[in-house]
């Protein structure tokens, strides 16, 4: 059995062999996280599932990786589901008791981190009784609405998590309608600026703040008739979407995205906006700058913006020219790159940017699995794309924190010809990688933008750069 969404921590921590509960102190965190997944799906106990579980969330040292096991892979199992396996029920029933042990549990840490999800579920339980909802709901406001941090134990999630219940009785119309505007009020004090040296935390936080900030307005716009309200709140909706920064930092709210949207159809927030201005006619607002920075996040939009900008201005300059001048625009100021390549040349960027291509540049290492994995794809790649647009584009991999040797052995077993030079320990460094593997696209005129993770790079690049 495995989780609704992909949890992203599994993904990151090597696998461990299982440990046995009767020896604790041999026990490392990861183990705690991924055994407790363990026990929940492939050999279902409740005891063993509850110890890991408790055993993580007492300690403070292991606080995040607490929050990630607690709020994006415990609380999938109170998501509403028409999933009806034996399996899967077992499953929830089996996550239902372990929250209720971790209810009571008289660790403080345990208690007050737990208490945010167990006010959703006891929520979802009462949800068709508006007196014991009301009495939910108003404590949850009072218990855990009034402290200003409301992405320290998802508040703000469960908030608007609880909302969704309230808002369906129109007797408690009142209570939701305040419910809504603490959230929105503390979303938009608590918005978050960060740097490109601003840490993953940091920006992850950013992130979760603009989206939730979005999702409230939209909640915001259907909850009024007022035309220009609508307007306003989805027109906030538009701007506080996710951008190309928070792209790379899509941990920051998937999984609320995920709770929000449930089994429904997920809604591009943008979108919603643009929709509700062609339907509502409004000739007034230019929609060239909203769909440009859509097609800058997600070029999968790309399409739409030329055809609207080919409509609306034809004797303008070529949609190509136009498109380059926003990327320049948004991108940041690339750093030289001069390294050693495997065969002994010199690698430049500059010589490559000075014949008018695009620079893709790939940061790995030969011990980063999710590298690994995604090389068969990048071979391909640079056999295909590359070879047909060679007068285009460059591509240049780096191998960061290794050794030549380890590298050419490696590239020889599987039989990989992309270009490799070796890091200088500070390239990096210099261009603020975070994560393996980082991918940055540098245009002709030396702006380079980060290419999310964990997303269609090759179709984003061939976007990006128009190619064949």
């Amino acid at each position: 059995m495995k989780t609704l969404f992909t949890t992203t921590a599994c993904v990151l921590f090597a696998l461990f062999a299982m440990a046995q509960v009767s020896k604790p102190a041999s026990v490392s965190p990861y183990e705690l996280f991924n055994n407790y997944q363990a026990y929940i799906y492939d050999k279902p106990n409740a005891d063993s599932a509850y110890y890991c579980a408790s055993q993580l969330g007492s300690d403070k040292r292991y606080i995040a990786l607490w929050r990630s096991l607690l709020y994006n892979s415990i609380a999938q199992a109170f998501q509403k589901s028409s999933r009806t396996e034996e399996r899967y029920i077992r499953y929830r029933q089996l996550t239902g008791d372990v929250l209720k042990r971790l209810v009571a549990d008289t660790t403080r840490q345990i208690r007050e981190t737990v208490r945010p999800l167990h006010y959703w579920v006891q929520a979802q339980q009462y949800e068709n009784d508006p007196q014991m909802l009301k009495q939910l709901t108003g404590d949850f406001i009072q218990d855990e609405l009034s402290s200003a941090d409301f992405y320290e134990n998802y508040r703000g999630r469960f908030g608007i998590l609880i909302y969704q219940l309230t808002s369906v009785h129109t007797e408690l119309k009142p209570l939701s309608d305040k419910l809504l505007e603490t959230l929105y009020t503390n979303f938009s004090r608590n918005q978050v600026t960060v740097t490109e040296t601003s840490s993953r935390d940091m920006q992850e936080t950013r992130a979760w703040y603009r989206y939730l900030f979005a999702y409230t307005n939209y909640l915001k716009a259907q909850q009024t008739s007022d035309a220009t309200l609508k307007g306003n709140y989805l027109k906030n909706a538009f701007d506080y979407s996710p951008d190309l920064a928070d792209k790379n930092r899509s941990a920051g709210y998937f999984y609320d995205m995920a709770f929000f949207w449930g089994e429904r159809p997920k809604k591009d927030l943008k979108t919603v906006y643009i929709d509700y201005l062609t339907e509502s006619g409004n000739k007034q607002v230019n929609l060239l700058p909203m769909l440009l920075s859509m097609a800058l996040a997600e070029p999968q939009y790309k399409t739409n913006l030329e055809a609207y900008y080919n409509k609306t201005v034809p004797a303008g300059k070529p949609f190509s020219a136009c498109w380059l001048d926003a990327i320049n625009a948004s991108g940041k100021q690339a750093p030289v790159i001069s390294l050693p390549m495997l065969d002994g040349t010199v690698y430049s960027n500059l010589a490559e940017q000075q014949a008018g291509k695009w620079v893709l540049v790939d940061f790995w290492g030969t011990w980063c699995g999710p590298c690994r994995k995604e090389h068969p794809v990048m071979q391909k790649f640079m056999d295909t794309m590359l070879a047909q647009n060679k007068d285009r584009l460059s591509f240049l991999t780096i191998a960061c924190r290794d050794v030549k040797e380890k590298v050419v052995a490696y590239l020889n077993e599987k039989q990989f010809s992309f270009p490799v030079a070796m890091s200088d320990n500070q390239i990096e460094n210099t261009y603020v990688v975070q994560g393996y593997p980082t991918k940055v696209l540098i245009t002709p005129q030396g702006k380079y933008v980060v290419i999310p993770f964990n997303t269609d790079w090759v179709s984003f690049v061939k976007l990006y750069c128009g190619l064949r």
